[in-house]
């Protein structure tokens, strides 16, 4: 049996593809471009294959962040179709402080018609020749921006399918969360043990992603916990950058949130038997630190310590105190 073909007033229409997935195109678009599918097995086939990306890339949404105009298009104009970048903006401290940081921004989209025709009346332009304020264009979807850096026939479809999920597949996994502040300082003169002792480690955490401290914080509290003589006599410390290179890598788990699995990767991976978790929040400009040491082996608490009110200057220092007297009490 012949195959019908496409409707005459749509052949082939492979750009419209993208945004379909994206849902991103008109009612009338898709209705038109889904009776045109049915009718093209050629452009079924493309979209079946790039459907394979895109879910593939869906399911794995911590390989990328969305890309700064999709978090503008998000706070602008509330485009988010799948509520993807709303979810996204949930777990994400650096793209939901860029979210803020427009939302904050306080200037017009477009120029109003009234004083786009005031001004060209001013410039004496004759009417004739006068002209409406440009409108914003809207702009494509997160998987057309994708494939339209590499715009590739359906047959190299498949050939992409694989390399997507050899990327999410094989790449190491980024297992921290952003409820978790890590550090690359690398402390300085701190002696090896002779002898064996308990490996120890500091990790600082957060109640809640808008609780995050900028970098330079988590930096200057890692630093002030460089374990002194006393402490080292009883621990081995893990470093920060070492805690840090394990959680990128993906080789331990690091999130509160799944505290059996983040306790066991550490102690499994990293030999850590005592965690001193900092968790660190935020009121009216004042800070409160709660220390919780706890047995990784056993998944339970050994002593536990809370303060409020401290400042941002003494926040360094006053954690130090309260970690370095929980371990040794």
């Amino acid at each position: 049996m012949k195959t019908p073909e496409p409707p005459h007033n749509m052949e082939h229409p492979k750009d419209l593809l993208l945004q379909y997935l994206d849902d991103t195109l008109s009612p009338e678009q898709k209705l038109e471009l889904e009776r045109h599918i049915d009718a093209c097995s050629t452009c079924a086939l493309e979209l079946k294959d790039l459907a394979k990306i895109t879910g593939a890339l869906r399911e794995n949404k911590e390989i990328y962040c969305p890309d700064s105009l999709e978090i503008e298009e998000f706070v602008r104009e509330n485009r988010d179709p799948a509520g993807r970048i709303a979810a996204h903006l949930e777990v994400c401290p650096a793209c939901s402080a860029f979210a803020e940081s427009l939302r904050q921004e306080d200037y017009a989209r477009e120029m109003p018609v009234e004083l786009w025709h005031g001004i060209q009346e001013r410039l004496e332009i004759p009417s004739e020749k006068r002209s409406a304020p440009v409108q914003p264009q809207p702009e494509a979807g997160l998987f057309e921006r994708f494939f339209n850096r590499f715009r590739i026939p359906s047959f190299a479809a498949a050939a992409v399918v694989a390399a997507v999920l050899l990327l999410i597949v094989v790449l190491p996994r980024d297992t921290t969360s952003p409820l978790v502040g890590l550090s690359s300082v690398a402390w300085e003169n701190v002696p090896k043990p002779k002898v064996m002792r308990p490996r120890a480690a500091f990790l600082v955490t957060f109640p809640s992603t808008t609780q995050h401290l900028s970098q330079k914080q988590v930096d200057s509290i890692y630093a002030a916990l460089q374990p002194d003589l006393d402490l080292l006599e009883k621990y081995e410390i893990v470093p920060p950058s070492e805690l840090k290179s394990a959680a990128k890598s993906g080789e331990v788990t690091i999130n509160p949130e799944q505290p059996k699995e983040m306790f066991e990767s550490l102690n499994s991976k990293l030999g850590v038997s005592i965690i001193s978790l900092v968790e660190v929040s935020r009121t009216d400009g004042l800070f409160r630190i709660k220390v919780d040491v706890v047995d990784t082996q056993k998944g339970s608490s050994m002593r536990e310590n809370t303060r409020s009110g401290i400042s941002e200057e003494a926040l360094p220092k006053a954690i130090r105190e309260m970690v370095f007297a929980a371990l040794q009490p």
